[in-house]
């Protein structure tokens, strides 16, 4: 099954190659700058959000609502809505320069919208997301990074007829959809390969008889934290490898990104200083329960979020680590792990785990058959990654093709890309001048706005103190707003109730003679 797939996926790259050529854009095409054809509204945060639905309310859209789900929801007075068809890029964090749309709502603080004119919106989505890489890798700012605007409005883009931008984005959804078929296909393909894997331990491992692992053990230790000893992390693989959680997976020891400490740290750690053949068990955080053989033969030593099991004669341990690996060992780890800041297994844990009564030939034979049956589906998982990551080339070569004019062919007959230039041009600056026009109502309804004492005998209500200032006709002056607050207060027509957090609510003074 999953060779059926490397093949179609060989066919589409070959079928798509990328080359070296140099772009020569079509006749009917213009070329021209995404900051000459779009504009962005940048998002805000509501004045009124919450972590439930309310009257008037809508979705607010971060990042993580349009990836994972919606979270909270903004009053829609106060709000920048957008509609599932337009096009966000977001603005600030580590993600910048990524587009998404499909959603409705709140326009959140961190996101923008792309406002078009006379184009196929999903035309510019798909140029947007064919950038991403170099708007994210040239962002500006110190600590939270955000968008270069200068960088993004200076991409070139070469501008088709506005017939053949919809060819052009039919045959991109349609190139990608076959793509995700495969894709879906490979991931579901390594889903069944972990099936399959669990279930031949789960066979290998069928036994009414079991023992507490610490019976069979030389030493049940774990490591510790070098900083907490007084250690830094050193820039020399000559000393000794320092083998964390992180470095333990399924089966074997990740040393990709691998990390040393000096050899006094030995000194001060001998219990937990490794040797070939060790069994290494995850015991902190989300990765409980990995397990890894250490079958190096140079110095090493773990920190306190890894078990060191060194077995006794009674036990082989490679049939120990696939048996630690397997979904009988795990449900045990669920059962007794101990869940505070991070769940967590103790040593006395470790130590009581139920494994299976085999001779150790038996135990021999079975990690003999493992370690065969491993190999084969490791190859095929490392197939699958590594077309995983061919997608992503095969998509960018998709991209780079359409818009280069070599994805779709070019009809004579489309009106010229120069005169939708003008058109788009022309609607940017309506847009503009729109806007400024927006402004200026805005601003004029402001100061039609009531004093403190009227929006709080309207309300008959304590009222947020910024909502307050914000509703009043003191919104754009501050210190206006402050001046009336003191009065109001000092004859007693008014009063601050005890805060709430950082949060100040004002509420009215009821006459009592009335």
């Amino acid at each position: 099954m999953a060779a059926y797939f490397f093949n179609h996926l060989q066919n589409l790259l070959k079928n798509l190659k990328m080359n070296n050529d140099i772009h020569i854009i079509p006749e009917n095409w213009v070329q021209t700058s995404v900051g000459e054809i779009v504009l962005y509204t940048k998002g805000r945060k509501p004045d009124v959000l919450k972590e439930k639905i309310f009257k008037d309310s809508t979705p607010y859209l971060d990042i993580n609502a349009f990836e994972k789900r919606i979270e909270k929801y903004a009053d829609k007075e106060t709000s920048i809505s957008i509609k599932e068809e337009d096009i966000v890029i977001v603005w600030d964090g580590s993600r910048s320069g990524l587009v998404l749309k499909g959603k409705k709502g709140s326009l959140g603080s961190t996101l923008a919208k792309i406002n078009t004119f006379s184009i196929n919106e999903t035309f510019i989505f798909y140029f947007l997301l064919s950038k991403y890489e170099y708007l994210n890798k040239n962002t500006k700012g110190i600590g939270i990074p955000h968008i270069n605007p200068l960088l993004l409005n200076e991409l070139e883009i070469a501008l088709p007829p506005l017939n053949e931008q919809y060819r052009i984005v039919e045959k991109i959804e349609e190139l990608f959809s076959e793509i995700e078929h495969v894709e879906k296909s490979l991931i579901n393909v390594n889903k069944l390969l972990n099936v399959y894997w669990q279930v031949i331990l789960s066979n290998a491992f069928k036994s009414d008889n079991y023992s507490f692992l610490g019976s069979k053990t030389e030493l049940i230790t774990k490591g510790a934290s070098p900083k907490w000893q007084g250690f830094n992390y050193v820039n020399d693989n000559k000393q000794t490898l320092f083998i964390t959680s992180e470095n333990i997976q399924d089966n074997h020891i990740d040393n990709s990104k691998a990390k040393y400490v000096e050899d006094s740290f030995n000194e001060k750690q001998p219990r937990s200083v490794l040797k070939r053949s060790d069994i290494l068990l995850n015991i902190v955080g989300a990765s409980i329960g990995r397990a890894a053989c250490f079958n190096q033969d140079n110095k090493a030593n773990i920190n306190q979020a890894v078990a060191l099991i060194r077995t006794s004669s009674e036990i082989d341990p490679l049939f120990l680590m696939y048996y630690l690996n397997s979904k009988k060992a795990r449900d045990y780890y669920q059962i007794r792990a101990v869940d505070v800041a991070r769940a967590n297994l103790s040593l006395a844990d470790v130590s009581d785990i139920p494994i299976p009564n085999f001779e150790i030939e038996v135990q021999r034979s079975i990690a003999q058959e493992l370690d065969s049956q491993n190999t084969v589906i490791k190859n095929i998982e490392d197939n699958i990654h590594r077309e995983l990551k061919r997608i992503d080339v095969l998509k960018q070569s998709i991209l780079s093709k359409a818009f280069t004019g070599k994805l779709v062919s070019q009809n004579p007959n489309d009106e010229s890309a120069s005169e939708l230039l003008k058109k788009i041009q022309n609607e940017r600056i309506a847009f503009l001048q729109n806007k400024i026009t927006v402004k200026k109502v805005v601003k004029k309804k402001m100061k039609q706005t009531k004093s403190v004492l009227e929006l709080l005998q309207e309300t008959q209500n304590p009222i947020l103190a910024k909502e307050l200032w914000q509703q009043s006709k003191h919104s754009d002056n501050i210190d206006d707003f402050y001046a009336e607050l003191k009065i109001l207060i000092e004859k007693r027509k008014i009063e601050e109730l005890p805060r709430r957090g950082k949060e100040s609510y004002l509420k009215l003074i009821q006459d009592e003679n009335r």
